[in-house]
């Protein structure tokens, strides 16, 4: 963190344990603890990392004790990706290559619609971090080894546009947001009007 902080050319090399590492004991990093962790450095440049990110659940009736006319329970998405570290608008972004899930086919618009991955988008404002990553000028796996390089005049070239960046960011979260609210809408309209015709026939009873 020092040396890549300085104004000369500077490299920080760090192994899966120590990104690991990293993850465990730096404070700013304790939200990928439970839900990101680096598994393998390949050699074809690909950081694999297992994860288990929580998604939307089913919409289901809602049980007793519980507010409102439906809910649904949460999940998570339990796999792996297999990722290529790159820089885009003055943040590390994971452009994702694959996603498996054990016994299941995860679909290529799926993948696409969390591509790319703003691993560090939090850490923006971070008052280290922050600047760092803007100072970056190449970020690149090999020898098992994740490297970061700052050197002096060069501009880093801008693998992610801002556009599919802030595409990456909102795309995934918002559609599914906007599908789960319009089926919930659906589903509470019909539990209504079922509602509402059992209560008519209640009464003409």
């Amino acid at each position: 963190r020092v040396s890549l902080g300085r104004e000369e050319e500077s490299r920080l090399e760090l192994s899966v344990d120590e990104l690991n590492l990293a993850i465990a004991v730096y404070a700013p990093l304790s939200e990928l603890k439970k839900t990101f962790r680096i598994r393998e450095l390949r050699e074809d440049g690909t950081l694999v990392a297992d994860i288990s990110f929580p998604m939307n659940g089913k919409p289901r009736k809602t049980k007793d004790q519980e507010p409102g006319w439906v809910t649904s329970d949460g999940r998570f998405l339990n796999g792996s990706l297999i990722t290529r570290p790159e820089l885009g608008q003055g943040e590390i972004v994971l452009r994702i290559d694959k996603i498996e899930v054990p016994e299941k086919t995860v679909v290529d618009p799926f993948r696409q619609q969390m591509s790319p991955y703003r691993i560090t988008e939090r850490y923006l404002a971070d008052p280290v971090l922050g600047p760092l990553m803007k100072k970056l000028t190449a970020v690149k796996i090999s020898a098992g080894k994740m490297t970061f390089e700052r050197l002096p005049g060069v501009v880093p070239p801008e693998t992610i546009t801002k556009a599919q960046v802030d595409a990456g960011s909102s795309r995934l979260f918002n559609g599914m947001g906007i599908v789960a609210c319009v089926f919930l809408g659906l589903v509470g309209i019909l539990l209504l009007i079922g509602l509402r015709a059992k209560a008519r026939r209640a009464r003409m009873e």
